[in-house]
């Protein structure tokens, strides 16, 4: 991964996410944010850009940032697509938390 800023669709930069080799498991490639708070029963509305070099799905996902990974109530999937598009998913906190990561699981394929 690299930070680029030729291709942005907002803001300074974004993230230059390159998968070398695939096994089939979504989060063998994981790009993340750590320890956010997330307050239980608010919901949350997360949007993104994002493009690929050929049409994959990701998954975006909140879950502990220690064993044992238990989810914080965001597991969606996105068709990312070859064009800059906004994604925006939705999650409601199952749990008042200070460690939870949001991740972009980029691996499947």
């Amino acid at each position: 991964m690299q930070r680029d800023t030729s291709a942005r669709v907002g803001g300074a930069a974004s993230a230059f996410i390159t998968v070398t080799a695939v096994d089939g498991t979504d989060w063998h490639g994981d790009f993340e944010q750590r320890n956010r708070k997330l307050p239980l029963s608010v919901s949350y509305e997360l949007t993104f850009w994002a493009n690929a070099d050929a049409p994959r799905p990701i998954m975006v996902n909140s879950q502990k940032c220690s064993p044992d990974w238990r989810n914080y109530g965001l597991a969606a999937s996105a068709a990312i697509g070859t064009d800059w598009e906004q994604y925006t998913v939705t999650f409601l906190a199952n749990e008042t938390v200070s460690d939870a990561r949001i991740e972009f699981f980029v691996g499947a394929r």
